[in-house]
């Protein structure tokens, strides 16, 4: 195969996976949306994929385009390094002004690539967070108090299920395994939420077995026996991809949390 050749199927697969990864990126960003954004959106926090893959996994594909597009990109540079110093020497004539924008394009370059390991990791608290939610809810209760929408019979809908479905307004109780109570608030499309006994225990689809396991105290291979999870599951997948190959539920994960702590008395801090 001759150079020009060459170069144009690296150049136009080049491209093609410029556009992939753009595409992602967009969809990632205003299809696949955040947590916050989908409880703002829908009023509740569902799993969104496309194709059965959710963010996270759509994610993963554009970290691998991304290494791809930089493999084609050496690529591209190797095949064009003489054409490249025949310029750099044409544009910039003084050798050692060349040699100074060399080193400082490479160590820029090296810089940029090394941001993730380097920069410092600010963990806030989610406080702040589960306060917007709850601002959220209380203004859709509201809403709701003040809504007089009739509801379509053809549809099956009537007032008492709107009520249900709608959510955010009613508190119910729920007899775990133990015989003890949790209060239970019934979120939109069967989305459910506890308070148990007064024990602060959120678990999210972003979170994974290892995280569960470090602010829990509960060991992964437990949860993994009580969710019915292959003992090779790996702890650093996400809760919301396993949820929807197992079919468990964020609030089993809580109430088995619950009970671990309520039977071995841990300390929830």
């Amino acid at each position: 195969m001759n150079k020009q050749k060459l170069n144009f199927i690296i150049d136009a697969l080049m491209f093609v996976v410029m556009i992939a990864i753009i595409s992602i990126g967009i969809m990632m960003k205003y299809v696949l949306i955040s947590g916050t954004e989908r409880w703002i959106k829908y009023g509740m926090n569902p799993e969104l994929s496309i194709l059965g893959m959710d963010r996270h996994d759509w994610g993963y594909i554009h970290l691998i385009l991304g290494y791809i597009i930089i493999g084609f990109l050496i690529l591209h540079v190797v095949l064009h390094w003489k054409s490249i110093l025949c310029l750099f020497e044409r544009y910039i004539i003084n050798s050692t002004l060349r040699l100074i924008i060399g080193l400082a394009f490479i160590i820029i370059s090296l810089l940029i690539l090394t941001i993730p390991w380097i920069i410092e990791i600010e963990i806030s608290p989610t406080e702040n967070r589960r306060n917007s939610i709850q601002k959220y809810e209380s203004s859709m209760n509201n809403m709701i108090a003040d809504s007089n929408t009739i509801c379509d019979q053809n549809e099956g809908f009537n007032t008492g299920n709107r009520n249900k479905l709608s959510g955010r307004s009613f508190n119910q109780k729920k007899q775990n395994k133990s015989g003890g109570n949790a209060i239970q608030s019934a979120d939109q499309q069967g989305y459910q939420k506890y308070d148990y006994d007064g024990l602060e225990i959120e678990v999210y689809g972003y979170m994974t077995l290892k995280d569960i396991s470090i602010k829990y105290n509960v060991q992964s291979d437990y949860l993994k026996k009580e969710l019915n999870l292959p003992s090779n599951t790996s702890e650093t997948e996400s809760l919301g991809h396993l949820r929807r190959i197992y079919g468990f539920k964020m609030y089993d994960i809580e109430e088995i949390i619950y009970l671990y702590i309520k039977s071995s008395k841990v300390n929830l801090k």
